[in-house]
Order: C-alpha cells, then structure tokens, then sequence
C-alpha cells in the first residue's frame, strides 16, 4: 500500500479516500520504520490475529501473482476482505 501510495503522486487525503482507509492510518503507517524487507516471490506473510481467537471454522484462500496467498476466516465481512484484497494488490 505504501508504495502504491508513493508512486500515486496524490496527497495523502485523496490516496486514502480513494481506497478506503483513514489518512491517520496512512500516516501511521508512513512513519513506522518496515520490520522486513519485501517478501521474496513465494513467501507466506505471517500478519497478527488483531482480533483475537481467530473463529473455528474454514478459511478463504485467494492467490495474488508473485505467490503470495490470503487467508481469511469464513466469518469476516466483505469490508474485511475489500481492505485485504487491495493490501495484497499492491504489494
């Protein structure tokens, strides 16, 4: 998302109207120094359960090109899943 946003030339109010996200999150996320570099083609992104206990149940799995792959617990919404989807995009 960072560098969909750095190379989108826009301010960024417009960058995070346009997809769906807070610019407070943007600017957060602007200010974080990255933990990792970009993960090699084929490599799994293992992110936080912020939500606690994930729920029991199936998962969702979309493939992205570069080999990357999401998981999602059936129950999340299509928000959630919306807000995945466009993170992965731009990696």
């Amino acid at each position: 998302m960072l560098s969909a946003y750095e190379r989108s030339g826009l301010p960024q109010k417009e960058f995070a109207r346009r997809h769906g996200i807070h610019v407070s999150t943007l600017q957060r996320w602007l200010h974080c120094p990255a933990a990792d570099p970009v993960p090699a083609p084929g490599c799994l992104i293992k992110l936080p359960n912020w939500l606690g206990t994930p729920p029991a149940g199936p998962t969702y799995r979309v493939g992205f090109p570069r080999g990357l792959t999401l998981e999602l617990p059936a129950g999340c919404s299509a928000g959630e899943v919306r807000w995945w989807v466009q993170l992965f995009q731009a990696l």
